[in-house]
């Protein structure tokens, strides 16, 4: 049977502290500026991962943050037509879809989707080719900055293919950019991109760069930034094991405190220098 979105929640222990995981990255890829997310779930078949975005899914903070929501079991065959389908259902209020080709299902839910905020799960992908996805995800395309899509699969492949940027270097240690003047966006990633053992982080004369995905850095012990926007700072997250920032010539920097959504106070050491635009430290 293919699963739905329904949990019986009394009956589900021990998944509180992952289900608030996915929501404080949820609430994350919810108000930035990237028109569409994809947060993969990856984990071998029976550890729980139906269930724990289940709980996600009906997660009574989300109620009113989503203009619509929508969960398909995609399953080993992946069934483009009948995917579109379930999910056009699914925003339509239950009405009955009888479109079987496949160009006027995509423009409909084009339509539907159109400028509104949506949260869509599509439960146990199998399938890693690319261009299916690609056909698969273009009317959702459609959806307000903020829209997100849950997928859960039990195979990296699909993860890196489908969440492209999710997980881009899980091992990487250490970052440098350098002298890159003209470099505007971090090319090519939406939403979130997590580097979980990332402990160095150095940025250096990259001034235009303003369009930054938010990065959550659990395992950043040293940051450095020099010559670039304020705005590079203001999407890192996850900061708990932050010891050491040292910021000279930051644009647009007036209060180091502020610079950060989520302040690191584990810092040991803080150097400030030739930031002209600073007002404050402390607000």
């Amino acid at each position: 049977l293919p699963t739905t979105s329904l949990v019986v929640e009394s009956e589900v222990y021990g998944r509180e502290e992952d289900k608030e995981k996915i929501l404080k990255i949820l609430s994350v890829v919810e108000s930035n500026d990237s028109q569409m997310s994809v947060i993969p779930i990856v984990g071998m078949g029976g550890v729980g991962k139906t269930t724990l975005v289940q709980l996600v899914y009906n997660d009574e903070s989300l109620k009113d943050k989503f203009d619509l929501k929508a969960w398909a079991c995609v399953s080993d065959e992946f069934d483009a037509v009948k995917v579109t389908k379930n999910i056009l259902e699914a925003v339509s209020s239950g009405e009955k879809c009888d479109y079987e080709n496949f160009d006027m299902l995509q423009v409909k839910l084009k339509g539907i989707l159109s400028n509104k905020k949506f949260l869509v799960v599509l439960d146990d992908i199998w399938n890693d080719d690319y261009g299916k996805w690609d056909i698969l995800r273009r009317p959702f395309l459609a959806g307000k900055p903020g829209s997100t899509i849950i997928i859960t699969t039990r195979q990296e492949s699909v993860a890196k293919i489908i969440g492209h940027g999710e997980l881009p270097f899980p091992s990487l240690i250490s970052l440098t950019f350098v002298d890159m003047s003209n470099w505007e966006e971090w090319h090519g990633i939406e939403g979130v991109i997590n580097l979980p053992q990332l402990q160095e982080l150095n940025i250096r004369s990259c001034p235009k760069l303003v369009r930054v995905p938010y990065l959550l850095l659990p395992s950043l012990c040293e940051l450095q930034a020099k010559e670039c926007n304020e705005l590079v700072l203001n999407h890192m997250q996850n900061l708990e094991s932050l010891t050491q920032i040292r910021l000279k010539k930051i644009f647009g920097l007036t209060s180091v405190i502020k610079a950060f959504v989520e302040f690191p106070f584990t810092l040991e050491s803080l150097s400030v220098d030739e930031c002209d635009d600073v007002v404050t430290l402390w607000p």
